[in-house]
């Protein structure tokens, strides 16, 4: 057997369908399988982004890339921000924030940017989802 899902959209008016569903009368009608597709595609995880290691972002947070100065020099030992150049804080930051702040040129980022990999920034991530901010 088949669930289904009847919703009306936004104005509260059922949509142009022509006819009955399972004697039901509103407006869509998607089968389970159809919403959880659906929801699927706008919930999923990146699937080429590389599962983090906080272990390896807290080294790469104390000691840098190699070609810059180390995160922790400006947003401090704990991400809290504020130790130089009115860095913010950046504990729990995401994954697409530390890409874009990090690696794109057209964002400024005072420290410059770094020659980070995709799995440096999944490891930033995963060391700075470990503090507890706020």
């Amino acid at each position: 057997m088949l669930a289904r899902l009847a919703f009306t959209n936004l104005s509260g008016q059922g949509g142009n369908m022509s006819r009955q569903h399972n004697g039901c009368k509103p407006t869509h009608v998607l089968t389970l399988g159809a919403l959880v597709g659906i929801l699927g595609c706008v919930c999923q995880i990146d699937p080429t982004k590389p599962e983090g290691n906080a272990e390896r972002g807290a080294i790469l947070f104390a000691s840098g890339d190699g070609t810059g100065s180390a995160c922790q020099s400006c947003h401090c030992t704990d991400a809290g921000g504020d130790c130089r150049l009115r860095a913010p804080d950046i504990q729990r930051t995401t994954y697409d924030v530390i890409d874009t702040r990090t690696r794109d040129t057209s964002i400024q980022h005072p420290g410059n940017k770094f020659d980070l990999t995709d799995q440096d920034i999944a490891d930033l991530e995963a060391y700075l989802a470990t503090f507890d901010s706020g």
